[in-house]
């Protein structure tokens, strides 16, 4: 793309590294944590000049340097944080500042903040995470990675036909992404039911298996199970037992809402209750 930019002044290239093949891969994972949350971090590189060079890392919650000699504006850092390595072991995070990166073919500084200082890393690691947050828009291509400084910059480019191989798009700040939500969205617990029955047949647990794709001797494809929630008991019970069933819980699917099913249940005088979709707890 760089190639093929309208302002090829602005492009500059950095020292900031990726692998090429998969073959060439030397994977060592590492861990940004506190007490309550741990953030992964993977780092693949391929023959790298460790001192130099940043490895881009799309799970790093922070940029991250072994060397203090990089760091400007340099503060100690206080909070509990540490890294953590794939085998377990802590590093100390020191200090917290600033590193300027120099690019090889511009004389335009990239300023990268709040770099953490970890002495005892071995690699410099590029944080795309902390990049996006301070909304910067990133783009991994096959041989390289390009960083925008804001959205405005894809969108005119994406508005001029600048950005090969990629449809125009309408690229919009003023609404919340449906998935999104989804994904960062937690699921409330779910309270311990206190309830127990006493007796056989208070509460009938029942499901609807099929279609199967291997019918039965019989020809049949479904299979339906009625289980005692008190005695587990699978197979005929209210023929053994003097009581009838009181209780019929199901989901609340259509086999079990049907006119009929709802019809054969008020006369044998059965309390049906259904549970919420998709939860089995």
């Amino acid at each position: 793309m760089a190639r093929d930019c309208w302002s090829k002044r602005n492009v500059s290239k950095s020292n900031v590294v990726t692998s090429k093949t998969e073959d060439e891969l030397d994977l060592e994972a590492l861990f940004v944590a506190d007490e309550d949350e741990l953030a992964f971090v993977a780092t693949i590189s391929n023959k790298i000049n460790y001192e130099s060079d940043w490895i881009v890392d799309s799970g790093c919650s922070n940029h991250m340097t072994s060397d203090k000699e990089k760091v400007k504006n340099v503060s100690k850092y206080v909070e509990n944080r540490v890294a953590v390595t794939a085998d377990n072991s802590k590093l100390l995070i020191a200090h917290v500042g600033n590193i300027i990166v120099s690019p090889q073919y511009n004389k335009a500084k990239v300023l990268l903040k709040d770099v953490f200082h970890v002495p005892s890393m071995k690699k410099n690691l590029f944080s795309v995470a902390q990049l996006t947050s301070s909304g910067h828009i990133i783009l991994f291509g096959p041989q390289d990675v390009k960083v925008y400084r804001n959205v405005e910059i894809l969108d005119t480019m994406m508005n001029n036909s600048m950005l090969k191989g990629v449809s125009k798009l309408e690229v919009r700040r003023d609404t919340v992404c449906a998935g999104c939500q989804y994904g960062k969205a937690h699921q409330l617990p779910y309270e311990e039911s206190n309830f127990r029955a006493k007796e056989p047949l208070v509460l009938i647990h029942s499901d609807v298996f099929g279609p199967i794709k291997q019918a039965s001797i019989e020809g049949m494809k479904y299979m339906v199970t009625f289980i005692d929630y008190f005695s587990k008991f699978k197979k005929l019970a209210e023929g053994e037992i003097v009581r009838g069933v009181r209780c019929l819980r199901t989901n609340n699917e259509g086999e079990y809402t049907s006119n009929e099913i709802s019809d054969f249940t008020r006369e044998a005088k059965i309390h049906q209750q259904f549970t919420c979709p998709n939860t089995p707890q």
